[in-house]
């Protein structure tokens, strides 16, 4: 960067490093370098993103979302309010699979993610966790309420989770259409209302809500149900 047009010229002094004086011993020039590293910060970001991204939906992967599952046992346990965790399977997605092909069964769980994301507010998470495995983490007590909503001294979480449930469930039966091919599945929901004082494990409550979920298969699928049993975990 040149400083002025009026230069002594001299050698770079290698002590003192990459810049020229004049006769009065001022700095009139330095020399510096100058190296875009845009595509270097941007290539981090990308790893970042893919190692805590679904590579298909975009969605959390499983690591991001006991991430955000830890904080949010932690803000729990902080406000000594609750969460709820929905463990969302589908029920049919093999057959696409196996019927129509892989590639369909990809666009279904793109479509998924896309509906599952609609039915939530911002904030909440969803996250693919496997295969046709999708899981939701909501804290209701931090949605605006109407005024006609029921008293924050009651079950207001417990019934907004039911309503959010009831919507993935409504969401998904919405038939969707590949290529011209209308594929009709359902999901089974299974709910774990952590406690934040008992600072549960966010593997445990994943866990927890898992067991649910496989309760609603085996009660006829296309169905809700909340865990109330324990793992026996120390």
């Amino acid at each position: 960067m040149r400083l002025s047009s009026h230069l002594v010229e001299r050698p770079v002094d290698p002590l003192v490093g990459y810049f020229r004086r004049d006769d009065t011993g001022t700095v009139v020039e330095v020399l510096g370098v100058l190296r875009d590293v845009s595509d270097v910060v941007q290539a981090e970001e990308r790893l970042t993103h893919d190692a805590l991204h679904d590579a298909l939906t975009g969605l959390p992967n499983r690591a991001l979302l006991l991430d955000r599952l830890e904080a949010a046992l932690l803000r729990s346990a902080r406000e000594d309010s609750q969460i709820a965790v929905l463990f969302c399977d589908l029920d049919g997605f093999k057959y696409v699979n196996d019927m129509a092909g892989h590639a369909a069964g990809d666009a279904v769980l793109i479509e998924t993610a896309r509906r599952l994301r609609g039915v939530v507010r911002e904030g909440d998470t969803v996250a693919r966790v496997g295969g046709d495995e999708f899981v939701l983490i909501v804290e209701p007590w931090g949605r605006a309420l109407r005024h006609d909503d029921i008293s924050p001294e009651s079950d207001r979480g417990r019934d907004l989770t039911v309503k959010l449930a009831d919507r993935v469930i409504r969401a998904i039966q919405e038939p969707f259409t590949v290529h011209g091919v209308t594929h009709e599945i359902s999901v089974s929901i299974g709910v774990s209302y952590p406690c934040g004082a008992d600072m549960a494990r966010a593997g445990d409550v994943i866990e927890e809500a898992d067991a649910a979920m496989y309760l609603a298969k085996s009660q006829g699928k296309n169905r809700v149900e909340v865990f109330a049993g324990h793992l026996g975990k120390d």
